[in-house]
């Protein structure tokens, strides 16, 4: 007879055999104790795990005819009648156990439905196991939903899959669904322990433990890699290296050395061992993944749990403790981290091997965590005596940029004297006439027609043109020019109304205090007057700079071609600002060149340099950063 795997030999043959599995064989012998057999379960999970072993025993429990029954209430198969025996061999005609991989058609589907009809030939009822169900089309899915769904009374489906997202949501509501789960290294090493006794194979714990961790949580797996290794060592014992030279894997004395490169800080060491996993033909994802679980189990041990709970054996158990107070958690996190992004970039490299030699030696290099709370503690400084001072200088500032809004104000309303009612007449017409093409048309400003400023100056104002009163120009107010350019805009063929330019008959007063250094002090109260009618203006405005100023004309200069055109359109609204402000109207000329620092306006203080200068008063006031920008070589003005 010719030779039986492991895997196959020593399949379970009882649900209590299923290894790691009590959520889904505990339901099922309950079912079968209570008459609640379904006619459909489907089976998920990962590989190797017991899916089509349990639908097996399934199969045999409701056909066996001397069911052994628990005092918990359990069932378990004989595994000694006629169905039993015939379903273990595999040669029961009533238990049809199909590929879905193969059988994946609406003709196999077909076949199915034609023969489910005829009753089971020696069994009690007629079982179909369909594995990898997730292989079947559209339209078998389709095509079986209504024998699925509503199926002979002697008939049952066990279905297999494991990926359970491929499966229509039309089969998986016809069907009781259970979800197996990977095993843990220690279940996969109990129930090694139990094969390699029951067969005399000398093995060591090392090797053992080495085989249920590579095994990745598939039992069947791990039972096909010691098949394997036994015929690789033959009648020797298996050792820990032994397994590890057979399958190609990577041993824990090279991730203690990848650690030992952070705390060494040596390159040659990093490219040493580059080379070493190379002329050894590791894998560098093997490698990252290897050493991702090495960073775990480290991890682990600092957080306090044991050092026997580990998935390494127990050679290695006291590296491990020996190792972990070598490093931080946070170096540690660090170094995990980074091995999963090389992990991730080595799927897309052509030549893997510099990336991890770049991988090895950024470990080498890496800077170690500091606690700034130990390393304050240790220079004589309670870390709670810092304070944060933003918010006072914040305060500070606040309050100068109010007091002088407020100081501007009072100017203003100083400066301010209610008109008479006779000026009142005089300053307000009933309807303002259109200009006349030969004269450009005066904006209506206070200063013009306030005669409040200056009482004795009533008599003394130039009398009316020797015009009819019906052609006589009473310039118009702010609001009226504003609709005036409204309406201008929005009209074909008319000529736009232009900004007065002309300055005569000012008060004298005010000409001789304004003048270019007053402009510039008071530039911030301008820019806001600009903003109560265009913000947009007055943000470009605030980055311009007044740099001539005469009694006809005011040019203001921009370092930016864009910011001088957006201000260009709508010089009327600066004019009225500048009339609000101080008094006076000019005509505006906008430029574009360098601004010299001594032509700066006043400006607002950025976020920036604002936190920049509370940083150095800290600096100087604190002589704790001091000695730490001393001692680490810090770069503070980063």
């Amino acid at each position: 007879m010719s030779y039986l795997v492991m895997a196959r030999r020593w399949r379970p043959q009882r649900f209590e055999d299923v290894i790691a599995q009590s959520h889904v064989t505990r339901t099922l012998q309950q079912a079968i104790a209570r008459g609640r057999v379904a006619h459909s379960y489907i089976l998920t999970g990962p590989r190797g795990v017991g899916k089509t072993t349990t639908a097996r025993i399934l199969a045999k429990a409701i056909n066996c005819t001397n069911l052994q029954k628990g005092a918990d209430g359990s069932v378990e198969p004989c595994n000694e009648c006629d169905a039993c025996n015939d379903i273990t061999s595999g040669s029961a005609l009533d238990v049809i156990e199909i590929d879905g991989a193969s059988n994946n058609k609406v003709e196999d589907v077909r076949t199915l439905r034609e023969n489910i009809k005829f009753s089971p030939n020696s069994l009690r009822r007629k079982v179909y196991i369909i594995d990898e169900v997730h292989m079947l089309s559209v339209n078998a899915f389709n095509a079986l939903l209504k024998t699925l769904e509503e199926p002979p009374e002697h008939a049952m489906f066990i279905f297999a899959t494991t990926e359970i997202h491929k499966v229509p949501a039309t089969v998986l509501s016809r069907c009781q669904r259970f979800d197996f789960k990977r095993i843990s290294p220690k279940e996969i090493r109990v129930q090694l322990d139990r094969i390699v006794e029951g067969d005399s194979i000398a093995i060591d714990d090392d090797a053992l433990t080495t085989i249920s961790i590579r095994a990745e949580g598939a039992l069947r797996d791990a039972l096909s890699i010691l098949d394997q290794l036994v015929a690789y060592q033959g009648t020797e014992a298996i050792t820990g290296d032994v397994v590890r030279q057979a399958l190609g894997m990577i041993g824990p004395e090279l991730y203690f050395r990848a650690t030992d490169l952070a705390a060494t800080g040596e390159v040659a060491t990093a490219l040493q061992l580059a080379d070493d996993l190379a002329n050894g033909g590791y894998d560098s994802r093997e490698f990252l993944k290897g050493f991702q679980r090495h960073i775990l189990n480290l991890l682990q041990l600092r957080a306090g749990i044991p050092a026997e709970q580990l998935d390494v054996s127990e050679p290695f158990r006291a590296e491990y403790e020996q190792r972990m107070e070598q490093h931080t958690d946070e170096d540690l996190l660090r170094m995990g981290e980074w091995a999963a992004e090389t992990e991730d970039l080595l799927r897309e490299v052509l030549d893997p091997r510099v990336r991890m030699e770049l991988f090895l030696v950024r470990l080498s290099r890496m800077d170690r965590a500091v606690d700034l709370a130990a390393l304050l503690k240790k220079l004589g400084v309670e870390p709670g005596s810092f304070k944060e001072p933003v918010k006072k200088n914040e305060t500070v500032i606040r309050q100068d940029v109010d007091n002088k809004k407020d100081s501007v104000i009072a100017e203003k309303k100083e400066e301010t004297v209610a008109p008479t009612a006779k000026e009142k007449e005089v300053s307000r017409p009933a309807e303002p006439s259109l200009p006349r093409e030969t004269t450009p048309p005066r904006p209506h400003t206070e200063t013009d027609l306030n005669l409040a400023n200056a009482p004795a100056q009533m008599d003394e104002l130039p009398p009316p043109p020797e015009e009819p009163p019906s052609d006589f120009d009473i310039p118009p107010s702010m609001d009226e020019v504003r609709k005036d350019r409204g309406a201008s805009s929005g009209s074909r063929g008319k000529k736009p109304v232009e900004p007065y330019h002309s300055d005569t008959g000012q008060n004298e007063d005010i000409e001789k205090t304004l003048n270019l250094s007053t402009l510039r002090e008071k530039w911030l109260s301008f820019c806001d007057e600009v903003r109560k009618t265009s913000i947009s203006v007055s943000v470009q405005l605030e980055l311009g700079a007044p740099t001539s100023l005469d009694h006809e004309m005011l040019t203001i200069m921009f370092e930016d071609a864009f910011k001088e055109e957006s201000v260009k359109k709508d010089i009327p609204t600066i004019q009225n600002a500048l009339l609000a402000v101080f008094g006076v109207n000019r005509r505006i000329i906008t430029t574009v060149g360098e601004i010299a620092p001594n032509q700066r306006p006043q400006r607002r203080i950025t976020s920036r340099e604002k936190y920049e200068q509370e940083f150095k008063e800290n600096l100087e006031k604190n002589p704790v950063w001091k000695q730490m920008q001393q001692r680490f070589d810090l770069n503070l003005d980063d």
